[in-house]
């Protein structure tokens, strides 16, 4: 009697144990919003907590036998192949789209309650996006030959922009580039970052910068390069034609603000961009 009770304890044990049957490649969609993968049947929180933490961090392909050395050894592993590829969405988003090689997946919504997706070795992950943008959210499709899978996702381009190391007081001039640090920040969450480093010189600040914070163009002011009655260098240009001439302003202006010059000698008034200090260009 005992021994038919234990018996039917192991079987139950090994019919409700915790167990994984890794299909041949698996997507990482990225999302730390629920606990779950469709192969992982049985588990506890306590390891299934385990066994997502060791899927997030997996790339490329990894044996059987190494992932039984990741994971603890109560857990019953089943796989059709010896080795399991493991794929982030964000690198495949990458790789099918030559135009987001710099973009960064910052939100998105599955259609489905799993953090990763099992697919066969031979399905080749196939992408579409429309309109592919990458400035807002995009509805894109993962096909492979006997499956596919929509998500909803919000998808950035990567821009340079600069952020601040020291903090600028309000209506600071002379800036250098010593203040700040070159990043890659998803150009969605910003409007209008500064990038034009060498053109800094032209700008002060119009409030204080605290250590940590994005440029923005919003926070610097131009400086008066020109004033109005000043004698200001006009040069004027074509595609083929680049003439200097002088001029007097007869408005006040910063750098790429466009103002009125007027020509004394031939009483001709121009409208010019401001390029440097008392210094405009005139587009043919």
């Amino acid at each position: 009697m005992k021994f038919f009770t234990l018996v039917t304890c192991l079987y139950s044990f090994s019919l409700f144990s915790c167990e994984i049957n890794f299909p041949e490649k698996i997507l990482n969609l990225e999302t730390e919003s629920s606990l779950s993968a469709h192969f992982v049947q049985n588990c506890g929180l306590d390891r299934l907590s385990q066994i997502i933490s060791f899927m997030r961090n997996a790339e490329g392909k990894i044996s059987l036998n190494q992932i039984k050395t990741y994971l603890p050894g109560d857990i019953n592993i089943k796989a059709n192949s010896a080795k399991i590829e493991f794929l982030k969405l964000s690198d495949v988003v990458k790789q099918n789209f030559s135009s987001a090689s710099d973009a960064s997946i910052e939100f998105f919504t599955p259609f489905t309650q799993s953090n990763f997706l099992g697919f066969s070795s031979k399905e080749d992950l196939n992408m579409k996006c429309d309109p592919c943008e990458f400035t807002s959210f995009e509805e894109i499709s993962f096909r492979g030959q006997s499956s596919q899978i929509n998500l909803k996702a919000k998808i950035s381009k990567m821009v340079e922009a600069y952020k601040v190391v020291k903090k600028i007081p309000a209506f600071s001039m002379d800036l250098s580039s010593d203040y700040f640090i070159k990043v890659q920040i998803p150009a969605s969450n910003y409007k209008k970052p500064f990038t034009k480093m060498t053109l800094l010189p032209f700008y002060k600040t119009n409030k204080t910068l605290k250590p940590g914070t994005i440029l923005n163009m919003s926070d610097l002011t131009p400086l008066s390069l020109v004033k109005a009655g000043d004698k200001t260098e006009v040069v004027f240009e074509s595609r083929n034609v680049r003439i200097l001439s002088s001029a007097i302003s007869r408005q006040a202006g910063g750098l790429e603000e466009f103002i009125e010059v007027y020509n004394p000698k031939t009483q001709k008034k121009h409208n010019g961009k401001i390029i440097d200090y008392k210094k405009v260009l005139v587009e043919l």
